[in-house]
């Protein structure tokens, strides 16, 4: 795993603490320009106090320029993490992506250098840093150069709003007193916004801008409330936006079919759902799918597949074994060459001009490549595949919302039982289910029995996971007790089988 080294850095001990908002509030126990290089001893007595945190003095002496998201899924995360994978920090907004110091303007010190909320630490800056509650180290590359490509992004992205912004010496204390006067200037007038910054500068940042400092500042927010345009905010009462959603879009639950999964999820699904289904390979999840997509054909609502697991011809020879034929509404695109979630919205566009709502299966997750609007072309994997697929679970999420369709995606269990790369792809599905055969007593022929237990691993909004015991009668699942009957019934000569599924 990528490691940094804070005994090679100049670094500053901190006191955090986190309000119910998830905002930080910070108490320096030194001044930045007394940052020195700690010993191992030092910071593990820091790390035996309460709220201990540590900050990394970024900037040419530390070698460091940080690009610090304050949200999760803006596209340029996935472009750098495609053309210039570097040591990357998860914080609770977003991620901390270390490179080797770069000597260029659009690196200057300062806030929504390359966005919105895509903030630079650099030279001037300071970064908190692992092993600081809420920051915890991704993926497993050490500090990289940010190379030509990356910087090619880059540059397209910083504005020349962002590379000239008349904040000296900025450093991240400087951002946040920015970020106040900012929401001053809402609710006071100039004389209090000053008054609130001069005694913010004393208190909370020990004095260290002079008046001079301070004035840039203070001018900075000023221009800032000049320059920001109002926005309309409607207030409604949450009844009304509950119904003029409904008239936008069907909030109606569409039950699947599968009634014994139709139960666990309070009725079935909405449109703009997103579901996870998760297994080791070969232990169900395309069949779970293919029989969720005969349930719906039974009910006439299409089905539009993404197979780059299996061939079109395996899918159908299923399909046909659990007695569907070509009177069902099941779709794919005739050549899947194009892997990328660009091409498979393309397809959804193109579909919906033809059905108002359908459900969308994928298979699978690992085969895909995210969205980049033609900016990066991605050339290889990530080793940080946690955010690379979490981002496309989230676009995947996106795309069912915009569409008002249903899309189910199949991923990968690991060897623990667990998502592969879990901690970004089940955020934004609203359902992530799981597969998992039942072992076989020892000294058996077969590995595993004929029981595979459903468990519903998020349910939103319902909360409950209930685990459920499935078999596959003629390619599709069916509830273990609803089989037992069917076999034993059949046994007893009987023709009728009145097991709710």
């Amino acid at each position: 795993m990528g490691s940094m080294n804070l005994t090679n850095l100049k670094t500053v001990f901190v006191k955090i603490k986190w309000d119910e908002n998830g905002e930080k509030k910070c108490t320096f126990l030194e001044k930045w320009s007394n940052a020195t290089i700690k010993t191992q001893e030092q910071i593990d007595a820091h790390f035996k106090t309460p709220d201990a945190g540590i900050g990394i003095v970024t900037g040419k002496e530390s070698n460091l320029t940080v690009i610090d998201f304050d949200n999760k899924y803006d596209e340029l995360i996935v472009e750098l993490m495609s053309v210039a994978p570097t040591y990357c920090v998860g914080t609770r907004k977003g991620y901390h992506f270390y490179y080797k110091f770069k000597d260029d303007p659009i690196f200057k010190q300062g806030t929504d250098r390359f966005g919105k909320s895509i903030d630079v630490r650099s030279e001037g800056g300071l970064v908190f840093a692992p092993p600081t509650p809420n920051y915890k180290v991704w993926g497993d590359e050490d500090v990289n150069e940010l190379n030509d490509e990356a910087m090619d992004i880059l540059r397209k992205r910083a504005t020349p709003t962002k590379q000239v912004q008349n904040l000296k010496t900025t450093t991240t204390r400087n951002d946040s007193l920015f970020r106040m006067a900012c929401g001053w200037v809402d609710h006071y007038d100039a004389q209090e916004v000053w008054s609130r910054m001069v005694k913010a500068n004393k208190e909370f940042m020990k004095g260290e801008l002079d008046l001079t400092e301070l004035d840039i500042i203070y001018q900075q927010a000023l221009k800032y409330k000049v320059e920001e345009k109002e926005e309309e905010i409607k207030i409604m009462h949450i009844s009304d936006i509950a119904d003029e959603q409904r008239k936008e879009m069907s909030m109606e639950k569409k039950p699947t079919g599968f009634s014994i999964l139709d139960d666990a999820f309070g009725g079935g699904l909405r449109a703009g759902n997103a579901v996870i289904v998760a297994a080791l390979a070969g232990e169900g999840k395309t069949a779970l799918m293919q029989t969720l997509s005969y349930y719906y054909s039974q009910q006439g609502i299409t089905s539009l597949w993404f197979s780059y697991e299996e061939t079109m011809s395996e899918i159908w020879e299923r399909f046909e074994t659990m007695g569907v034929d070509r009177s069902n509404q099941l779709f794919a695109p005739f050549n899947l060459d194009d892997s990328k979630i660009d091409f498979i919205e393309k397809a959804i566009i193109k579909q919906k001009k033809e059905t108002p709502f359908f459900v969308v299966f994928i298979d699978q997750l690992f085969n895909l490549f995210p969205k980049l609007d033609g900016k990066s072309k991605i050339e290889h994997l990530s080793t940080n595949h946690s955010l690379y697929l979490g981002q496309m679970s989230t676009q995947l999420k996106a795309i069912a919302m915009q569409q008002k369709i249903i899309i189910f995606t199949a991923h990968q269990l690991n060897r623990a039982g667990e998502l592969s790369y879990s901690d970004m792809v089940r955020h934004a599905p609203d359902k992530v289910i799981y597969l998992k055969r039942e072992d076989a007593p020892l000294g058996s022929k077969d590995q595993f029995t004929d029981k595979t237990f459903l468990k519903i691993n998020k349910n939103r909004p319902l909360g409950t996971r209930p685990i459920i015991p499935l078999r596959v009668e003629r390619g599709k699942f069916v509830p273990y007790e609803f089989a037992e009957a069917a076999r034993q019934q059949l046994q007893l000569g009987s023709n009728s089988i009145n097991v709710k599924i």
